[in-house]
């Protein structure tokens, strides 16, 4: 993740720590501060869908943009690209927000997503070349193959 957003345009003064627990002391305190965002994976089983369709059927789809948007919120489109996503939420928002180094693909990205609705901004995602160049280096350092989009 601190590879990716690196290439991306993100300060070197920000990276990403593995979090060994979330509600241990002492593994928590292993956690560099401050800390602005936890990226959260998990696997998602019919179970967990159906109740989040469940609980998310009478609210109104979110449509938000613009600069007085409270958050800039993406729609993920891209197929296990959750991490990516989660990443995106994490330093478009808050305090890392600031350590987006001027004119980067971060930053031009961000520039661009910002007057768009949530359908539009997963389209300028799934359009980026730079995000695509960047996810693609970074994805090649891992020791994990990456699945393929379609798998679940």
């Amino acid at each position: 993740m601190s590879s990716l957003v690196h290439k991306l345009g993100l300060s070197s003064k920000l990276g990403f720590q593995d979090v060994f627990s979330i509600d241990d002391p002492d593994l928590l305190a292993f956690v560099p501060r401050p800390a602005y965002a936890l990226l959260l994976i998990f696997p998602v089983n019919d179970t967990y869908e159906k109740f989040r369709v469940a609980e998310d059927q009478e609210r109104e789809v979110y449509n938000g943009s613009g600069s007085g948007e409270e958050v800039v919120w993406y729609k993920q489109t891209i197929g296990n690209a959750c991490g990516l996503i989660g990443l995106l939420h994490g330093v478009s928002n808050g305090k890392a927000k600031s350590f987006i180094e001027p004119d980067s693909a971060l930053s031009r990205l961000l520039s661009e997503a910002i007057p768009l609705t949530p359908v539009e901004r997963a389209n300028l995602l799934y359009e980026s070349q730079a995000l695509e160049s960047a996810h693609q280096s970074a994805a090649a350092q891992g020791d994990t193959s990456a699945p393929s989009a379609n798998d679940k």
